[in-house]
């Protein structure tokens, strides 16, 4: 089956793109800030979409579905619909969070650890919840809750972006400009991903509604869009956008892109004076007063 090592290389980009992620955010001195925390929880996220959904998805697409159990494809949706809706969810906390930023600049500098640590709690909490959900709940409804929760995160993330251009193109001769500035790159690689996320989704979405449609009223229902290869080729966008992020990362955040290279000996090492100069920039600009995930 053509699809298949289409799948597998892309699981194997989604474990070991969010991995390196992961290290990279939490192992680092310069990214152990408040404003990565989010994205660190984002490639959590990707990284067991990668490790559980797709090579789980990867045997339906091998075997086809008359090979395994009832349970099998229930745990399936149960833990698709985690992993992708926790990937949202988290998606939609940083559009938040950018937003608040650029609306309450010097609010948004108080903002503590249990803040942040809420925030992921929520996401995840939701997420299981509506995993246990779908595995009491009746096929149609759990086509609608999918649906319902796919669509507000990315109406959130959609209403979020667009409030905070309007906010940016209004502050670009404000007298905050120096955080104008220092917001600015980091929303703008953010609200990209976001971008890629919502083209990545459309086609799932499409296909959760012709399913619901088609619960009631079959002849409705579209050969094409309910076809294996329009299934095949939404769900590879659904599982790439998790891999996508890491790419953006890595061409837009400087911090993180250094890490990288650095962590892979693609780069000379700094002189001890310039690595020094640079923490001691990272300390002074993130000092746990304002806001730096150290805190307690």
């Amino acid at each position: 089956m053509w699809t298949t090592p289409l799948f597998i290389v892309m699981a194997i980009a989604i474990v070991t793109g969010n991995a390196i992620t992961m290290v990279i955010f939490t192992t680092s001195r310069r990214l152990r800030m408040r404003k990565y925390v989010l994205i660190a929880n984002l490639a959590v996220a990707d990284f067991f979409v990668g490790l559980i959904s797709v090579p789980m998805y990867i045997s339906l697409l091998v075997k086809g579905t008359r090979h395994f159990s009832s349970t099998f494809e229930r745990v399936y949706r149960i833990q698709d619909s985690l992993f992708g809706t926790a990937s949202l969810f988290a998606l939609a906390a940083l559009a938040v969070e950018r937003a608040y930023a650029t609306y309450f600049p010097f609010k948004y500098v108080s903002l503590r650890r249990i803040n942040y640590s809420f925030g992921i709690a929520l996401g995840w909490l939701s997420a299981s919840l509506l995993g246990l959900l779908l595995f009491y709940l009746d096929r149609v409804i759990n086509v609608a809750l999918v649906l319902v929760c796919i669509s507000v995160s990315l109406v959130t993330v959609i209403i979020a972006y667009a409030l905070i251009w309007i906010q940016m193109t209004c502050a670009k001769h404000s007298a905050h400009q120096a955080i104008y500035n220092s917001n600015k790159k980091l929303t703008i690689s953010l609200a990209i991903i976001s971008l890629i996320t919502l083209v990545a989704w459309i086609p799932l979405i499409v296909i959760q509604v012709e399913h619901f449609i088609c619960s009631d009223v079959i002849s409705s229902c579209n050969p094409i869009i309910l076809s294996y290869e329009f299934a095949a080729a939404a769900k590879w966008l659904q599982y790439g956008n998790s891999v996508v992020n890491v790419i953006v990362y890595s061409l837009r955040l400087r911090e993180f892109k250094k890490e990288m290279l650095r962590r892979l000996r693609c780069s000379r090492i700094l002189p001890l004076h310039q690595e020094r100069f640079e923490l001691q920039n990272v300390d002074n600009v993130d000092h746990p007063d304002n806001g730096n995930m150290n805190d307690n």
